[in-house]
């Protein structure tokens, strides 16, 4: 298998430090190595899912590296994976990594899952690319943790969980860097020193008082509360967004078509509320996510699952209870820093 060849590669290397394993891993391309990793060990890949890993593989030398660290830290999560899975009706559990069943055929592999998506997150992922935003940053927040900060010139911004923000004021502007998660801004009007906020290679420049900026992935998406904001990407021209729509811009450099938006639903989180409509279950575990010191996830199908509904995200243990028994779910627990939901398969 890919996994064995990588792990070879490893260990031949065990006795030196590539230069570029000193660097985080960004938690999106994390969690995608993570799961090639635990896909890889539950048996061989079909011709569908081997063409898939070696596109993924291909697209960004990101991924590579990934999946390389990934094989160095699966060796050091045996005390994790060896969990025995026991909220799950398992007749027989594996007793090592190269007997793990695939997850589709078992749910033994359930505790692979979390346990390296746990490693990683936590022990690469998470502190380490913390650490090095908060070195960066002007103001930040924790796990769970909303903030208001008043700017020098009078403006606000509103730090969600797991944020970081670092200030650039000159006599002729106002630049705010969203480092990580999301702000909501406030602006105080100042002809002569336009306000913008940076983030993942984007600018958005205030043409009134409020919107939001949330990091997503490669790129950012910019919501519109009152009046107008103009966002600029590192192509193409930019665009005039209006007051009730939102805008994202990502890996192609180019800012996309504006789209109306339910501001009451984008700014519930200033609320402490995540309000969905229609939306994958992934999608809003991965929300309930941000605001937990752990790790939280969606296994197969049941990430699929569409989701309605009105979450208290100043508990979103709760809210993944009541997500489980709605949905009639299963979870994987190492305690509650590692929960893993997934659909149980039918008799």
């Amino acid at each position: 298998m890919v996994c064995e060849r990588v792990r070879g590669d490893t260990r031949k290397r065990s006795g030196m430090r590539v230069a570029q394993d000193r660097f985080p891993i960004a938690p999106s391309i994390a969690a995608e190595a993570a799961d090639w990793i635990v896909r890889q060990d539950g048996g061989p890949l079909g011709a569908e899912e081997t063409a898939r890993l070696a596109a993924w593989r291909a697209a960004d030398p990101r991924h590579e590296a990934a999946l390389r660290r990934l094989s160095g830290l699966w060796d050091r999560c045996d005390a994790l994976a060896a969990v025995p899975p026991l909220p799950l009706p398992v007749a027989a559990r594996p007793r090592g990594r190269a007997a793990m069943p695939g997850l589709a055929r078992r749910p033994g592999r359930l505790a692979a899952g979390v346990a390296v998506a746990a490693c990683l997150v936590l022990t690469m992922a998470g502190p380490l690319e913390t650490m090095l935003t908060r070195l960066r940053a002007d103001y930040t927040t924790g796990a769970g943790e909303r903030r208001s900060v008043r700017l020098p010139d009078g403006s606000t911004a509103m730090l969600d969980s797991g944020s970081a923000i670092a200030l650039e004021y000159r006599a002729d502007r106002r630049v705010v860097r969203l480092l990580a998660g999301e702000a909501a801004f406030q602006v105080t009007p100042d002809p002569q020193r336009p306000f913008t906020v940076a983030a993942a290679g984007g600018t958005s420049t205030a043409r009134g008082t409020a919107f939001l900026v949330r990091r997503e992935g490669g790129g950012a998406e910019v919501t519109v509360t009152e009046h107008r904001v103009e966002v600029a990407a590192e192509q193409g021209p930019a665009r005039i967004v209006p007051e009730g729509w939102e805008v994202s811009y990502g890996g192609d450099g180019r800012v996309g078509v504006p789209r109306r938006v339910d501001v009451a639903a984008a700014t519930g989180w200033m609320r402490g509320k995540l309000i969905v409509e229609d939306r994958p279950l992934a999608e809003v575990v991965g929300e309930l996510a941000r605001h937990h010191a752990g790790y939280l996830g969606v296994s197969g199908a049941a990430g699929r699952m569409r989701v309605s509904g009105v979450y208290d995200l100043d508990r979103p243990l709760a809210a993944v209870a009541v997500l489980q028994s709605s949905l009639g779910l299963r979870s994987m627990r190492v305690t509650d820093r590692f929960i893993l939901l997934y659909r149980p398969k039918k008799i």
